[in-house]
């Protein structure tokens, strides 16, 4: 997972500035960080993160770092339940040292995932598939070993990813309207759960009424 990340980084114009210990990535474009580690949510209590947030700053000495610095934590999981929700949560609504994703999945979705890449690029695969509406028809099932849940969920986690303007209109309007609301109160990781609740009628209404639901529903549910 760790080398599929890397090359969604550098696809997005970023570079690692890190060393043989630790991924730190910094975007040639903008103020914008991020820390690339693996392990569990509880692996990172305070005295951790102020000991990697220490050696980020070794690393880089821009003054923007402290306040544009992500974490993003990779988490391979034996299967996915509620118990995983609650533990990511845990982490995510931490507020102290940085802003934190839990990007989580099974071996079998990443192999999925990977096996896309036989026969796409990665432009085509985190773009245009990401747009696409028998991915997202997919992705609302929740099939089990399919590659499209663990898509979707390193676009929630990873906010600059580009979202095509030419295909998947109501991909795009839900994504620019949400991105603010959804990056603060662990809201990033509620996301999930408010698709998986839509139903059919919803999924493939009008793009309004697929955005009047997730701003009702984020209300309700922060």
């Amino acid at each position: 997972m760790n080398s599929l990340v890397q090359k969604i980084f550098e696809f997005c114009d970023y570079k690692n500035i890190g060393n043989s210990d630790l991924q730190l990535f910094k975007s040639n474009t903008i103020d914008d960080f991020w820390l690339v580690y693996s392990g569990e949510p509880e692996f990172f209590d305070y005295e951790t993160q102020a000991k990697l947030l220490s050696q980020c700053k070794e690393l880089c000495q821009d003054k923007p770092l402290e306040k544009n610095l992500n974490l993003l934590c990779l988490w391979k999981v034996n299967e996915i339940n509620k118990n995983v929700t609650a533990r990511l949560h845990y982490l995510e609504e931490d507020l102290y040292f940085f802003k934190k994703h839990v990007l989580y999945f099974t071996t079998k979705e990443y192999t999925a995932l990977s096996a896309q890449l036989d026969s796409l690029n990665l432009r085509q695969l985190i773009t245009e598939q990401l747009v696409n509406p028998s991915t997202f028809a997919c992705y609302k099932e929740n099939k089990a070993c399919t590659w499209e849940p663990l898509l979707y969920r390193i676009a929630i986690k990873l906010t600059f990813l580009p979202i095509s303007l030419e295909a998947g209109g109501e991909l795009t309007e839900l994504y620019s309207s949400h991105n603010q609301r959804l990056s603060t109160k662990g809201g990033l990781a509620l996301l999930d759960d408010i698709v998986q609740k839509m139903d059919e009628q919803v999924v493939f209404g009008e793009p309004e009424n697929i955005i009047n639901y997730i701003n009702q529903s984020m209300v309700d549910m922060l």
